[in-house]
């Protein structure tokens, strides 16, 4: 799919390798932040991914901007670890701005002229055959 080979996806997956490799550090009883950490985390390119395929650039612009908070709330959820002594500042300062480059990227992108003219699948069309061709559908996976 287009929206895997992008700069944007791409740099958005390494945050949550970033996020995954903080989490296997962290010591015991940090329960409460590592499930906030993983989910915010995931949710940069699962939004972002998911706005990508929205047929209307409203829509679009919806889910991009919830990456972009979730990008934030990456940045805070490692200040708060650093702030608790779990991760060192050097470590919250590179995933910070790895955060804050991937809302950026974001905030840019929905900005642009790009994100109002994505393709995006066309609603008759399933696995290649047209619907008006009565054939059920392909299921590929």
């Amino acid at each position: 799919m287009y929206e895997r080979s992008t700069r944007v996806y791409r740099r958005a997956i390494e945050l949550v390798d970033f996020a995954a490799a903080t989490l296997a550090r962290l010591p015991t009883g940090y329960g409460f932040v590592v499930d906030q950490l993983r989910r915010v985390a995931a949710s940069v390119p699962l939004n972002y991914v998911e706005g990508c395929g929205r047929r209307s650039s409203a829509d679009r612009r919806r889910f991009f901007d919830i990456a972009v908070g979730s990008a934030n709330e990456v940045a805070a959820t490692l200040d708060v670890l650093a702030r608790f002594g779990a991760i060192g500042a050097a470590e919250c300062a590179r995933g910070q701005d790895l955060a804050d480059h991937v809302a950026s990227m974001l905030r840019y992108y929905c900005s642009s002229r790009r994100a109002r003219s994505l393709p995006v699948p066309s609603p008759t069309r399933v696995c290649g055959h047209s619907r008006a061709e009565g054939r059920a559908p392909r299921i590929e996976g």
